[in-house]
C-alpha cells in the first residue's frame, strides 16, 4: 500500500454517462431510455429502479483513495435534471465539485469533451498528481487515456458492466466494474434477453486462462527459473487486460484462480508467498506455452468448471462454484415461504424483503447461514412474481402460489431456470443437460431433467417477440404511444406512416415527456395500431371522427388482444400456463408487480379466468 501512502489521486465523474448505464445494467438495455425517469420519476415502478440502481458515490470515491489521497473529484452532468439533483446531498458531503453541463442536442451533453480537457489542465497544473480516476464507459476516453499514459500518469477507469467499450477498459491501466468495487452489493442484472433479475456475467476482454497462458508466456521469456511469482504474473495480467478481477469469476482471491487450472500449472504455497510453474518443461525453455493447453484452460476456470457452466450459474443466480445442489432448491422453497410470511407480518409494508432481512428468517428456522444467504439471493433474483403490489403499492404473497405444494414450487422454480437460460441463448438451442449441471452439479435429482426438458419444449418469452416480429413494442413504448394516439386532434390525417409518425412525435413533444421515438419504434407502434384495429376505428384514412373517445387503456387493450391472437394462432401462448402467462405480463405490462394490472391483462387473453386457479405447470 506504499503507493497509496504517497499518490494523489484526480476522480473524474461522467455523472449522466453512468447513472443511465447502471440503471441499464439492472433493469436491461435502453431501460433508461424507455423508462425516463427524469420525467416519470413519480411513477412506482420508475421510482423504485431508480432506488435499486442508485449510485454510491462513498464506493466510488473510497475505491479511488486506495491509490492515494484524492486532491480532486468533479462530477459532469446537468444538475437540473431531476435524476442528477436527487444526488445533491451525497456531493456536498462527500465534497465533489459539480460542473453544469446543459444538453446541447438530444442527450449531449459535451461532458467527455470538458472531462478531457479539465484532466489535461489539472494534470499541467498539478504535477504531483499520480492517478487519473476516469467513471464513465464510453471508448471517447481512450486518447484521454493515452494520453494520460505520455504524462506519466496511472489511468483507472470506473465502468458498469455491458456499458463499456473493450478499447476502453483496454486502454486503462486499470479497470473495475462499478458492481465489483468494494461496498457494492452483487446486483440482480438484466439484459435485453432475459428475464429483470438475472444476473449477468461480467465481461472480460479475454478469457481468464488464455490471459495466464500470455502472461506465463512473458513471464518465461524474462527468467530462467522454473517457479514464477504469483504477485508477477497478476500483474503481468492486469497489464494486458485492466479488466481482469479473479472475484468476478467467483474466486475471493487470485490463488483460487490458479488452482482452477491444475491442468496448466503446479502452484506452490511458501513463506514467501505463492508461486507456478508451468507444467509443459520443453515449452518453457522458450518462453511458448502450449496453444492446446492453453484452449484447455480457456475453457475450463472454477476447479475444471467449463466456463459455460459458470456462466449459466451466473445468469441463474446460483453459486458459482458448486450450483444450488438438491439442498439449496430444498432450502429455496423454505425461502419462499418465508418471503411470504415476512410479507403477512407487515401489511402495510411497501419496501423490498432484502437478501439480509430474508436470509436472517431463514436462519431461524435453523437452517445453516451460508445457505440460507444463497438461497435467499436466488429466490429474490430469480424474478418469480412471488410478491405482488396493490394500488397503494403494499406488497401481498401472489395468491395464485401461496396454496401451491412443495413440489410445485420446486417444480416452478426449475421451469423458471430453463425459460431464463432459453430466453438467454434465443435463438440458439439450450441443452437440458447443461442447465441441470448448472443448477445441481453432478448430482442430478431425479425428476430434475424431466421437469426442465418439459419447461423447454413450451414455448416461452422468446418465441412470443419472434412471433410479433416487427409488431413488437416495449411495453413503456407501448402505453407512452397509446396516451400519445388519445390526445391526436380530430383534424389530424394519418394516411401513412410518415404522417403517423409525425403526429406521434409532436404529442411526444408537446407533452414534453422526453420520449424520442427511433424508426424501428415507429414502425412496430404503426403496425400495432393498424393491425389491431385502432387506425381504422379512429379513422386512419380519413380526419378522427370527433365522437371517438378513447382511453389509453383502450387503445392498449385492442393492442394487446390482437398480439394475444397473434400468439394463440402460432400457438405459443396457453393462458392457464404460468410461465407463458408470466411472459406475456412482461410484453404487455411496465410493471409485471401490479395485481390490478395483472388481472386486467389476464382478463383480456383468459376472459374464463377464476381468481381461485392454481398456477398448470
Amino acid at each position: 500500500m506504499a503507493e497509496a501512502a504517497d499518490g494523489q489521486v484526480a476522480v473524474y465523474i461522467d455523472f449522466d454517462n453512468i447513472v443511465i448505464s447502471r440503471y441499464d445494467e439492472l433493469h436491461g438495455q435502453k431501460a433508461y431510455r424507455s423508462d425516463n425517469p427524469s420525467r416519470n420519476n413519480t411513477a412506482p415502478i420508475v421510482k423504485q429502479r431508480l432506488l435499486e440502481a442508485r449510485l454510491d458515490l462513498g464506493a466510488i470515491l473510497d475505491y479511488a483513495s486506495s491509490f492515494g489521497t484524492v486532491a480532486i473529484s468533479r462530477a459532469y452532468a446537468n444538475w437540473a435534471d431531476s435524476v442528477n439533483r436527487s444526488y445533491a446531498e451525497e456531493t456536498m458531503r462527500r465534497s465533489v465539485d459539480l460542473v453544469q453541463l446543459f444538453p446541447m442536442t438530444g442527450t449531449k451533453n459535451g461532458a467527455d469533451i470538458r472531462l478531457a480537457i479539465d484532466v489535461i489542465e489539472d494534470l499541467s497544473r498539478y504535477p504531483r498528481l499520480t492517478h487519473v480516476v476516469v467513471v464513465a464507459g464510453d471508448s471517447d476516453y481512450v486518447a484521454l487515456a493515452q494520453r494520460c499514459k505520455r504524462l506519466g500518469r496511472r489511468m483507472i477507469g470506473v465502468g458498469a458492466n455491458r456499458s463499456v467499450g473493450k478499447y476502453w477498459r483496454l486502454a486503462c491501466h486499470e479497470f473495475r466494474y462499478y458492481s465489483l468495487l468494494p461496498g457494492i452489493a452483487d446486483p440482480a442484472i438484466a439484459d435485453s434477453d432475459t428475464e429483470v433479475g438475472v444476473a449477468a456475467p461480467i465481461s472480460l476482454v479475454e478469457d481468464p486462462a488464455v490471459l495466464l497462458v500470455r502472461a506465463l508466456r512473458l513471464g518465461y521469456g524474462k527468467t530462467d527459473s522454473d517457479w514464477l511469482a504469483a504477485s508477477g504474473v497478476k500483474v503481468q495480467m492486469k497489464r494486458l487486460d485492466p479488466s481482469f478481477d479473479e472475484t468476478a469469476l467467483g474466486f475471493s482471491n487470485f490463488t483460487g484462480f490458479l488452482n482452477s487450472v491444475p491442468e496448466v500449472i503446479d502452484v506452490q504455497t511458501r513463506n514467501n508467498g505463492t508461486f507456478l510453474r508451468w507444467k509443459s518443461s520443453p515449452e518453457k525453455s522458450t518462453g511458448q506455452p502450449s496453444v492446446v493447453a492453453g484452449r484447455t484452460a480457456a475453457s475450463q476456470v472454477g476447479g475444471g468448471i467449463p466456463r459455460p457452466i459458470i456462466e449459466l450459474r451466473q445468469q441463474l443466480a446460483v453459486p458459482v462454484t458448486d450450483g444450488l445442489g438438491l439442498e439449496g432448491e430444498r432450502v429455496c422453497v423454505d425461502a419462499i415461504r418465508a418471503l411470504w410470511q415476512l410479507a403477512d407480518r407487515d401489511t402495510n409494508r411497501n419496501t423490498k424483503i432484502g437478501t439480509t432481512e430474508l436470509a436472517t428468517e431463514l436462519a431461524r428456522s435453523g437452517t445453516n447461514g451460508a445457505l440460507a444467504r444463497r438461497a435467499a439471493h436466488h429466490v429474490l433474483t430469480t424474478g418469480l412474481p412471488l410478491l405482488l403490489r396493490d394500488d397503494s403499492l403494499r406488497q401481498t404473497p401472489n395468491s395464485e402460489l401461496v396454496d401451491a405444494r412443495d413440489e410445485v414450487l420446486q417444480k416452478l422454480l426449475r421451469h423458471w431456470a430453463a425459460n431464463r437460460a432459453r430466453n438467454r441463448s434465443y435463438p440458439e438451442s439450450v441443452d437440458t443437460g447443461t442447465i441441470a449441471v448448472a443448477l445441481y452439479g453432478n448430482d442430478i435429482p431425479e425428476g430434475a431433467l424431466a421437469d426442465l426438458q418439459n419447461a423447454l419444449d413450451r414455448p416461452g418469452y422468446a418465441q412470443m417477440v419472434d412471433s410479433l416480429g416487427p409488431m413488437h413494442l416495449a411495453a413503456p413504448v407501448l402505453w407512452a404511444v397509446a396516451a400519445a394516439v388519445t390526445r391526436i386532434p380530430p383534424t389530424t390525417p394519418l394516411r401513412s406512416l410518415d404522417g403517423f409518425a409525425e403526429a406521434i412525435a409532436k404529442q411526444l413533444r408537446d407533452r414534453d415527456d422526453g420520449w424520442m421515438l427511433d424508426g424501428e419504434q415507429m414502425t412496430a407502434a404503426f403496425l400495432s395500431l393498424d393491425e389491431s384495429g385502432v387506425l381504422a376505428a379512429l379513422g386512419r384514412s380519413q380526419p378522427f371522427d370527433t365522437t371517438a373517445q378513447w382511453s389509453d387503456e383502450e387503445v392498449v387493450q385492442h393492442v394487446l388482444q390482437r398480439w394475444s391472437a397473434r400468439l394463440n394462432d402460432d400457438r405459443l401462448l396457453d393462458a392457464s400456463d404460468i410461465l407463458q402467462r408470466e411472459a406475456f405480463y412482461r410484453i404487455a405490462l411496465e410493471d409485471r408487480t401490479r395485481s390490478d394490472w395483472r388481472n386486467w391483462v389476464r382478463r383480456l387473453i383468459d376472459p374464463s379466468w377464476s381468481p381461485q386457479a392454481l398456477p398448470t405447470l
